[in-house]
């Protein structure tokens, strides 16, 4: 006996309500070639049941973010200020970095130099570590800045360089380089006068 397909399963508004004994009656009353051109119609039917809807899949999920470079700036003291040197010196200063990005920072990266004048610059990360989501800052770096001169005998402005540098977590490193001065506050003292 040759198989016939369950009709109930098939789409197409013409087949929707029709039984398998009424498809049985119809086909009989059909001439061969019309029965082939419906079987093959049938068989495709199976083969591609999804073809022609498009509402099936969903969506694809949307492309991932770029990662873009962070924002990492000082904060305190401003860029292009001016510091006395006893407060440069106190153990109240403090030096503090902020930073922006949609990627949290990596503090494992952070790097800071400082530099006076004209001269060397020197590595002081050791005293920065993360406060805050957004927030590098420094902790007893007076033990630091009190190496650079002594009090009273300072009597020049000086020029202090930082530069900075922290990566994202998703690894794009953020910089930042920038200055403030240190005047001094009391003169140097005048010179002795040798006794005659």
């Amino acid at each position: 006996m040759p198989w016939h397909p369950n009709l109930s399963m098939l789409p197409g508004v013409f087949l929707k309500n029709m039984t398998n004994q009424q498809f049985e009656t119809s086909r009989k009353r059909l001439p061969p070639k019309q029965k082939l051109a419906c079987f093959i119609f049938l068989l495709v039917s199976f083969i591609f049941p999804g073809c022609g809807g498009g509402e099936g899949g969903g969506s694809s999920a949307p492309p991932a973010p770029v990662p873009t470079t962070p924002s990492f700036t000082l904060a305190s003291p401003a860029p292009n200020s001016s510091v006395s040197d006893l407060d440069f010196r106190a153990e109240t200063f403090v030096i503090r970095f902020n930073y922006s990005n949609a990627s949290a920072m990596n503090p494992g990266t952070l790097s800071v130099t400082m530099k006076m004048d004209n001269g060397s610059e020197q590595n002081i990360t050791s005293y920065f570590s993360q406060t805050s989501a957004t927030t590098i800052q420094s902790s007893n770096i007076y033990q630091f800045t009190r190496t650079l001169f002594d009090l009273p005998s300072n009597a020049v402005t000086r020029t202090m360089t930082l530069s900075a540098s922290i990566k994202s977590q998703a690894g794009i490193t953020g910089t930042s380089t920038a200055s403030f001065t240190v005047y001094p506050v009391t003169p140097a003292p005048p010179p002795e006068t040798p006794s005659s």
